[in-house]
């Protein structure tokens, strides 16, 4: 409620209170009534406000069981540090390397133009594309 209206609302309130010889004990009780009124409606909220959270906490956790029992889930997983992004001595090791480009592949994922483009069109053999093949042709 705006001020300019609570202001109009306190006019009317006085108006009436001199019209009718409203005594000061009656405003009292009326006002008192209208406090205990709020109070009742304040607590009737705060009661509907705690019983949409503890509804929406209780969806939450159901859909929380539903996913770890789907997936899985281990409580270590859930507890603690987040597990950090692969480092780049903890990712795969080479598996194949076209001899002559030097271009790599570690067996991940899709396989790459240059794999296919060497067993089709190149004529290299799976063999002769692993890395440990190359190395060893290189060592002797």
């Amino acid at each position: 409620m705006g001020a300019a209206a609570r202001e109009r609302a306190a006019r009317e309130v006085r108006e009436l209170v001199s019209r009718y010889g409203i005594s000061e004990t009656d405003l009292r009780r009326v006002l008192d009534d209208v406090e205990r009124e709020r109070e009742k409606q304040a607590l009737i909220e705060s009661r509907r406000a705690e019983q949409a959270h503890r509804l929406a906490r209780e969806r939450a956790l159901h859909v929380a069981r539903q996913l770890v029992e789907f997936w899985r889930i281990e409580p270590r997983e859930l507890t603690g540090r987040l597990p950090s992004a692969a480092r780049p001595d903890a990712m795969l090791a080479v598996k194949y390397r076209h001899p002559v480009t030097g271009e790599s592949w570690n067996g991940a994922g899709a396989q790459p133009e240059w794999i296919r483009r060497a067993l089709g069109k190149e004529g290299y053999r799976v063999a002769e594309l692993r890395a440990d093949a190359s190395t060893a042709a290189e060592d002797s």
